[in-house]
């Protein structure tokens, strides 16, 4: 069954695959959104931007057609407003948290970001859609709009570029009606540095994760990139440095490391296996070594680790 992407019309979906093990890595359905109008005589407005009344949708259903940003504004109870951003301005859905919404929030925020954000009266976020992924399970369809949130209340200009993750997810069985099954506004809690596009790791049709990928580093030299996987309820689950890179500046050489997801479909298993090298100016290959990092048991839609010795610098970061 073919979904129809919320009715954008010519915007173009790319899905890509990549088989890891046992499983389905599949990044799906990113969509551009908010791109800008080609009319030069009116760039103040921005393509599928919901202007003037929101409809609100009390159960719940929703047609496939629907623009996102009329879905977010419903489910999110939020309003259209132009704020700056990157010293423009945009349409952004603004919304203030419920006492929900912080017990929902507070097993993935930092303790500190997250006693800020409840005490204070004036917290507001400001929302806008990301990506739109899609995975099939047990037949059914699913689809999620991931928006990344600022919280805005203390700030001239908002810059939501490592804003907060959220995932609004859909079923439907026609292709024509979706309903909505589970709302995290925000689950992944304020990073620093820059996110990645969030994809869908499928290993199985019972297991499907959410994975946050985002960057570290990009000076001196060096950068990191991490994963971190939240179960579709929106739990965190594990965090791993998925690769780095790192110039010597004293040797002229450098080095690399990349992080493989090796996976057991018949004890439900999967290892984190380092693959590390070093370099010299020329580039010749100095030194290399593989070693497992940590170790994985999967099953009904939840990830637990299996104790053991490990390396921690490939642990990634849960609360930042």
């Amino acid at each position: 069954m073919t979904i129809p992407f919320f009715g954008f019309g010519q915007s173009k979906t790319e899905k890509v695959a990549t088989q890891v093990g046992a499983a389905a890595v599949v990044t799906a359905g990113v969509i551009g959104l908010f791109k800008k109008k080609k009319d030069k005589n009116d760039t103040s407005k921005t393509q599928n931007t919901t202007e003037g009344k929101i409809s609100t949708n009390t159960n719940g259903m929703f047609s496939v057609n629907t623009k996102p940003e009329d879905i977010i504004s419903s489910v999110y109870k939020c309003t259209y407003k132009k704020l700056k951003t990157v010293g423009e301005e945009e349409n952004f859905c603004v919304w203030k948290p419920t006492i929900t919404d912080f017990d929902k929030l507070k097993q993935n925020v930092d303790e500190y970001e997250y006693k800020n954000w409840i005490e204070s009266p004036k917290v507001m976020f400001a929302t806008e859609i990301d990506t739109i992924l899609t995975f099939k399970q047990k037949g059914i369809d699913n689809i999620i709009i991931v928006t990344k949130s600022d919280n805005y209340s203390d700030k001239e200009e908002l810059d939501l570029g490592s804003g907060n993750k959220g995932f609004t997810r859909f079923q439907t069985t026609d292709g024509k009606q979706m309903k909505l099954v589970s709302n995290d506004k925000i689950i992944t809690g304020y990073l620093t540095m820059m996110f990645d596009k969030t994809t869908i790791l499928q290993i199985d049709d019972e297991n499907i994760f959410y994975n946050v990928p985002y960057t570290e580093g990009g000076a001196g030299g060096h950068t990191e990139h991490y994963n971190n996987i939240y179960s579709l309820d929106g739990k965190y689950l594990l965090g791993y440095q998925s690769s780095s890179d790192s110039s010597n500046y004293d040797t002229g050489g450098y080095s690399e490391s990349k992080t493989e997801m090796k996976i057991d479909g018949i004890n439900k298993t999967f290892k984190l296996i380092e693959s590390s090298s070093n370099y010299n100016k020329k580039g010749k290959l100095l030194k290399s070594t593989k070693e497992i990092v940590a170790a994985y048991q999967y099953g009904n839609g939840m990830i637990t680790e299996i104790k053991q010795t490990l390396s921690s610098k490939n642990q990634g970061k849960k609360k930042q």
